[in-house]
This record gives structure tokens, C-alpha cells and sequence, in this order.
């Protein structure tokens, strides 16, 4: 029995191999990853150990740190893929579809391994998927520490090939997102694109990701569907929508239809597998499924970007507006309003958003709480005159009362009562996160503390954004301390008196 006899080529997997190796290098992370995957073997052809070694502390950066496991799949994309005869994008896809479910938790992306079934050895196949997945591993910040190439004529047809990815990721068990806080932020971001469209006479039907949506959106005269989970189940949802607008408007079928922020080529697929006529950017390879494919802007900040394609969307020509102006849902006021009055704050009163999920986008993964908040909220009341409030999210509760007791913490409230407590509010301070931006839209005086955060692309959006943020030093993340922040709260204070 040889090798040959079950589909196997040694030569021709000598010569993948040799292939490969350079894809999965320029990806590693060479402080952590300990031992190089696929060492040569005695000879120099093949590959030798099965297993990587990977240190995912070697700085100690994380004190309570969880492992972050997912694996996906890429579904029918492989046949667009074939249909395409285009084998260098799916990869990035297979690599976004494990990790941004990853990032979804909070954590840092830190190694990945694929799965490629085939009917036989195929270099130039492999070596067109494995480009894709080196450059979805580099633009995730993961190493690709190894794989499974498996050979099987008996399993499947000529010219037919599986794949499948996994990813491994770490987060500090405190920053854990518990998904309110930073995708209601980047919510707040797409609002001006989103107001534009209903001001060019678009009747909007909104699918969102989280059942935070509906709540966020309260104050605007929109329909808000949380988008469900299954690839089945999201066609559906968008097929049934499609049937609605139909009958409502005719023409709708023959005429742009959809617009699409999300920029995963995921969502475009979903959009034309449900018959819509979808405009948006032209990123992942996801032209072809798109009905226009307009530029992503390279550059600029987060919303000009969501404007920017609005705009084409519309064929509008304009700056964006300089407040976005989210509106608190009805009935929301009154419930913040006695909140407050059960809980002892009458008048000003100052609040703060201490928790961050995750880590900033940065090449570094740069931490995103400000470590100078307890000595904040300790000297505040006094210093400041005004008490301070904290509302902590699901899972926050024990870390709000052990970290800051000196604060007024208001555990029940929901996410429209949130927005309306910021609105309140005499001047709120928050790291790079959700309640930030939300406060910002709101257009309350606002310190945003950004660490190693891409300000210009990442700070929030408003006239009275206040960034707290220091040049790095040595490639390091430097912190304002309380001092600092106390004094500019002061200030702030003063001056809306």
C-alpha cells in the first residue's frame, strides 16, 4: 500500500509545503510564538511536528486572562468561489467569520489554524486559499500557527473543496463585553448616514446585530429588526422584508434597494442570496455580489466614512453634520428622572463610564481603561462639588461597588434609560467605548479618555468632546492621571454653570 494508492502525492505536498511555509510566517507574531510550525524535516522535504507552541503573556499584560475559542466555515462563498474561478479572497473571509465573532466577546485574536479538504493534491489551489487566509490572519493581528490539508478522492469530487477555520483568542475576564456598550457606540457613528437616507424621502427598515438595537433606536420613527442567528434564518428575515417593501412600493424590486454599513462580505452575500439590490463598498472581494460597489474611504474618521457612502449612495454632495443628535426614546426621561430621585441625586450630578470590553485597534491591542478612574471617583464628590453616578452593564455590578463606593450606582436600568441618564447629566467621563460616543451624541461636555486609541478615527463625535490623551512614549501608552481630569472637569463645570 503507497501513498500514491490513497490520492497522496508526496512530491506534489513537498512542493505545497514549501509554498505554504512563507504565507504562515509573514503572519507570526515572533515574541510569542515559541516553536515554528512545521519544522523540516530530516532531508528537507515534508513537514515535521503536528502541534505549535504559543505564549499568549509573555509581557503579563493580562492578570485574569479567558481563552476565546470559535470556528466557522465559509458556506456557499466556495462555489461563488468556483463560479468566480477566484481562490484568493475566501480566505480573508474564513479568517473574519471566526474572528469577528472573537472580538465580539472582548478579546484579543491570537492564533488560527484552517481546515482544507480536497480531492487531490492541488498547489495552485492551496496556495490561492492560503494567500487569502495569511492576509485575513495579517489584517486580524493573528499568527497562522498551522492546518490540515486532507486528501480525500473517495469524499470528494473532482474540483470540489472544503474549508474551515479555527481561532483562539484571550481576554481579560473584567473586559469581557457583554455587547451593549461598544456596538451601541458604533451604532452612533452610522446615525448621520442613516438620517441622510431619510432625508432624500427613504422609508427605512433597519436590520441590526443585538437586541440592544430596537431600544437605541426608540427615539426615531424607524422600523428596528434584530437581525437572527443562521445563515438560513437572516435570508429569510431579509426575504420576508423584501416581500413587504413589494408590496408596498412598486418598482422596488427593479430599483437599489438595500444599503449595507456592515463591510464583511458576509452581508452582501445574505443581501443577494434574499434578492436585494444592495449598495455598498467594495472590500473582501464582495463586489460582484453587491447591485454597486462604491470606495471605502482609506482614511478619515469612523462616521465620515459611514457619510461618505451614504452620500453615494444618494448622490448627495455635503460635510457631515457637526452634532449627530441622538434622541432619548420616549418615555425614557421620566424613568431616568426617577431613577435619580430614589437613588438621592437631585440637581447636577457628574457620571462616568469606567468599564471598557476589549482592547483598542490598535497594531498592539492597546488597553482601553483608564487607570486613573478609582483615584477620580475618589476625590470627585468632594473636589467637584457634584456626585458622581455609575449605571454598570450586566456582569459590571460587583466591580462598580468593590471599585468605586464613593459613586451612586444605579443597577436596573435598560439602555434607553441609560441614554437618558447621560442626558442628563452635567458632564459624563468615559473611556474609548459605547456610552462615550452616546454621550457625545447627546452633545454633553464630554472627557473622553482614549490611551493608545486612534483618536482621529475612533473619538467621539460632537461639539463638546473633550479627548484626555498623551503622546506614547517609547511605543507606550502614557495615562493622564486624575489630577489632570479633575482639573478639566473644573473647568468644564465652570463653564456650563
Amino acid at each position: 500500500m503507497k501513498y500514491t494508492d490513497a490520492g497522496l502525492n508526496l512530491e506534489i505536498y513537498a512542493e505545497t509545503m514549501a509554498g505554504i511555509l512563507p504565507l504562515l510566517a509573514r503572519t507570526w507574531d515572533r515574541a510569542r510564538v515559541v516553536t515554528a510550525p512545521f519544522p523540516p524535516r530530516k532531508g528537507g522535504k515534508g513537514s515535521g511536528g503536528f502541534a505549535s507552541l504559543f505564549d499568549f503573556n509573555p509581557d503579563g499584560r493580562y492578570k485574569n486572562p479567558v481563552l476565546v475559542n470559535c470556528t466557522d466555515g465559509v458556506g456557499s462563498k466556495l462555489k461563488i468561489a468556483q463560479l468566480m474561478g477566484k481562490y484568493d479572497t475566501v480566505g480573508i473571509d474564513l479568517v473574519a467569520m471566526s474572528v469577528n465573532d472573537l472580538i465580539c466577546t472582548g478579546g484579543e485574536p491570537l492564533v488560527f489554524l484552517d481546515y482544507l479538504g480536497m480531492h487531490a493534491d492541488d498547489t495552485a489551489l492551496t496556495l490561492e486559499v492560503m494567500k487569502g487566509i495569511s492576509a485575513g490572519c495579517v489584517e486580524a493581528g493573528c499568527s497562522l500557527t498551522g492546518g490540515e490539508t486532507a486528501i480525500l478522492p473517495d469524499f470528494y469530487a473532482a474540483g470540489d473543496f472544503d474549508l474551515a477555520g479555527f481561532c483562539t483568542g484571550v481576554v481579560e475576564r473584567d473586559a469581557i463585553i457583554d455587547g451593549r456598550s461598544i456596538q451601541a457606540g458604533d451604532v452612533v457613528l452610522g446615525l448621520p448616514a442613516l438620517q441622510l437616507l431619510e432625508s432624500k424621502g427613504y422609508a427605512l427598515h433597519i436590520v441590526g446585530r443585538g437586541k440592544w438595537a430596537p431600544a437605541l433606536l426608540a427615539g426615531y420613527p424607524w422600523d428596528v429588526h434584530v437581525q437572527p442567528n443562521g445563515l438560513r434564518q437572516k435570508i429569510a428575515q431579509l426575504r420576508q422584508l423584501r416581500r413587504a417593501c413589494s408590496e408596498y412600493e412598486y418598482g422596488f424590486d427593479q430599483r437599489e434597494n438595500a444599503f449595507l454599513l456592515p463591510v464583511s462580505i458576509s452581508s452582501a452575500l445574505e443581501m443577494r442570496m434574499a434578492g436585494l439590490n444592495a449598495v455598498g463598498v467594495a472590500k473582501e472581494g464582495r463586489s460582484p455580489l453587491l447591485a454597486r460597489a462604491e470606495p471605502w474611504a482609506t482614511q478619515g474618521h469612523e462616521l465620515t466614512r459611514y457619510w461618505d457612502i451614504a452620500c453615494r449612495f444618494v448622490r448627495h454632495v455635503g460635510p457631515p453634520p457637526d452634532e449627530i443628535g441622538l434622541r432619548v426614546p420616549p418615555g425614557k426621561e421620566q424613568e431616568a428622572a426617577q431613577h435619580l430621585a430614589a437613588h438621592g441625586v437631585h440637581g447636577r450630578f457628574l457620571m462616568i463610564a469606567p468599564f471598557a470590553g476589549g482592547r483598542a485597534a490598535t497594531a498592539d491591542k492597546a488597553e482601553k481603561k483608564w487607570p486613573g478612574f478609582e483615584d477620580f471617583v475618589r476625590e470627585a464628590p468632594v473636589r467637584l462639588g457634584l456626585p458622581v453616578v455609575v449605571c454598570p452593564g450586566p456582569g459590571e455590578h460587583e466591580a462598580a461597588r468593590q471599585l468605586y463606593p464613593a459613586a451612586v450606582r444605579i443597577d436596573d436600568c435598560d439602555l434607553g434609560v441609560y441614554v437618558a441618564l447621560l442626558q442628563r447629566a452635567a458632564l459624563v467621563v468615559a473611556n474609548d467605548t459605547g456610552p462615550g460616543h452616546m454621550a457625545a451624541a447627546l452633545a454633553r461636555p464630554l472627557i473622553s479618555m482614549m490611551g493608545g486609541a486612534d483618536a482621529p478615527r475612533w473619538a467621539p463625535w460632537g461639539p463638546n468632546v473633550h479627548v484626555l490623551q498623551h503622546p506614547r512614549q517609547n511605543d507606550q501608552v502614557v495615562w493622564p492621571d486624575a489630577e489632570e481630569a479633575l482639573s478639566l472637569a473644573e473647568r468644564l463645570l465652570a463653564e456650563t454653570t
